[in-house]
């Protein structure tokens, strides 16, 4: 959130991260989870696919897929 917004701007930026964590919370559990780990916890890629046990390439697909849910 934008330290030097206005008041509005501020409330408007919270409402739209709050929609969406909301869509990422509602994303199939192996999709969400890549993007928790990747995307919001920014953590690396081979940090990811060790902890979810998964390939590289597969880390790719979900997060794609996810990004392509997230869009529609």
């Amino acid at each position: 959130v934008c330290p030097r917004c206005l008041p509005d701007e501020r409330a408007e930026q919270r409402e739209r991260l709050a929609r969406t964590l909301a869509h990422i919370d509602a994303l199939a559990a192996p999709l969400r989870r890549a993007m928790q780990l990747r995307v919001l916890h920014e953590g690396g890629t081979e940090e990811v696919c060790r902890t979810l046990n998964i390939t590289e390439a597969n880390l790719h697909v979900r997060l794609h897929r996810a990004r392509r849910e997230l869009q529609a």
